[in-house]
């Protein structure tokens, strides 16, 4: 991506990840909806993105991740743990499979030593 001037462009990783190219402000949520994330997403061929099913994605991925709750919720900047675990995180098959081989290998272990 081309920017008229670079004056104000930084790699900090606290500036912010939607600036204006003129001069570096935020852009508004819808703009960065519309102009980037949209765009990305028909050309990945995803049927649909708001800041909703984004946010939903993030805290799921903190899931697989492994990530303790306590961590995703400070990340989605909820005020209880409760909100991200009932609203935002979503079931996921392979971390379900992960938990039960888990719960197998330690009960054959018990098993073995006793």
């Amino acid at each position: 991506m081309q920017f008229a001037s670079t004056e104000w462009w930084s790699d900090n990783p606290e500036d912010l990840a939607f600036q204006s190219v003129t001069d570096g402000r935020p852009i508004r949520d819808n703009n960065v909806l519309t102009r980037y994330l949209k765009p990305a997403r028909r050309a990945l061929g995803m049927p649909w993105v708001n800041w909703r099913c984004l946010r939903t994605s993030h805290a799921t991925w903190l899931k697989l991740a492994r990530a303790d709750v306590k961590d995703a919720q400070a990340q989605m900047r909820h005020s209880r743990a409760s909100t991200t675990l009932d609203i935002y995180q979503q079931f996921v098959p392979e971390s379900q499979r992960r938990a039960v081989d888990k719960l197998t290998e330690l009960t054959l272990a018990n098993a073995r030593v006793q």
